[in-house]
């Protein structure tokens, strides 16, 4: 009996230690997907922010070189200066030729650089035929911020020169302060003319576009032109040696005269 009684004393103090245990060590929550989300939203949170690198607008300089072949000159480029008109464009060069076989025309046409595609396109629709077409994109990016840059370091210079320049006190002193900015602003001078170009480029661009008419396959054409020329040659080649005759009267007449004289004396020998 005392056994039983022994047994029974040591399977209740067990029990008594294994709810002690279970709650001195609570369990740990399982892992839910919103726990889950809101621990990686806080580490998101505490992560550093990284800024961003600023962007850098290039500056890109456009320039073509187009020849077409149009069907009539005259109507054609008249059309081709009120595309230019339309938009916003001006023609800054032309040369015009013409021959037995071709009217041809040059110009340089300066258009704003937002435009110009849309000015290339017109031009080509007009043309009979576009026999060549070149467009040129020049990065001057780097060369544009690298005068920005020297600019704002040359003024400073000039800045604290013109400060030594109040605080000089002998003739000296002066005349070599003044001598230093006369050359630091020569060379901000040429930096602001540099810089200007490069704007007005990147601001207009470039197209040198020739025209011309093809003429040696007009029937007859070239035939009455020649004899229209020649005619008219003719009578200017007339004219210039009737100017000339008058130019040289004293000669023809002492040459006159001189011959008047010769064939009298001639004839009173032979009396």
């Amino acid at each position: 009996m005392k056994n039983y009684l022994f047994v029974i004393l040591i399977l209740i103090i067990f029990a008594a230690c294994g709810r002690t245990a279970d709650r001195s060590v609570p369990p740990l929550p399982e892992a839910s997907e919103e726990t889950t989300y809101h621990e990686k939203a806080a580490v998101y949170d505490e992560a550093p922010i990284i800024p961003e690198e600023p962007v850098i607008e290039r500056k890109i300089i456009k320039e073509g070189w187009m020849r077409i072949e149009v069907e009539d000159y005259t109507n054609d480029l008249q059309s081709i200066k009120k595309v230019i008109s339309r938009y916003e464009g001006y023609i800054s060069n032309e040369y015009e030729s013409s021959s037995d076989y071709s009217l041809n025309n040059s110009l340089t046409i300066r258009v704003p650089s937002t435009l110009f595609d849309s000015l290339v396109e017109n031009i080509a629709s007009i043309a009979h035929k576009v026999t060549s077409k070149n467009i040129t994109l020049k990065d001057v990016t780097e060369e544009f911020i690298d005068i920005e840059i020297r600019l704002k370091t040359k003024r400073e210079v000039e800045d604290r020169y013109l400060d030594i320049l109040k605080k000089a006190s002998t003739i000296k002193d002066i005349l070599l302060v003044e001598e230093q900015l006369r050359i630091i602003r020569e060379e901000i001078e040429s930096k602001e003319g540099r810089l200007k170009y490069l704007q007005n480029q990147l601001s207009f661009s470039t197209l040198n576009l020739d025209i011309y008419q093809d003429l040696s396959f007009q029937p007859g054409f070239r035939f009455f032109r020649k004899i229209g020329n020649g005619l008219h040659g003719g009578w200017k080649g007339l004219m210039s040696v009737i100017v000339g005759l008058v130019y040289l009267w004293p000669l023809l007449l002492i040459g006159t005269v001189a011959a008047v004289f010769l064939i009298r004396r001639k004839r009173k020998r032979n009396r």
